[in-house]
């Protein structure tokens, strides 16, 4: 897992990885989050995005039959 470093005050990004995330926050752990904001960033494989899009296709193709079954039934 990587981190995003971003310094608040002049918008500057850096990536980081833990072990150097943990070194810069020690060296200034005082006023280190006063001067930055960290996000994770988590890279997903392209099998679960493939799974997911799967997922959510037959969900909505299965929807979409029992609305169509229930309308023919009304009329």
């Amino acid at each position: 897992m990587n981190f995003i470093l971003k310094n608040i005050t002049t918008g500057v990004k850096e990536n980081l990885s833990y072990s150097e995330l943990m070194t810069r926050l020690n060296k200034n752990r005082k006023d280190f989050f006063n001067t930055y904001r960290i996000e994770t960033v988590s890279k997903k494989s392209i099998i679960e995005k493939l799974l997911f899009i799967l997922f959510v296709g037959v969900s909505s193709l299965a929807m979409g039959v029992i609305i169509l079954e229930t309308i023919t039934q009304i009329f």
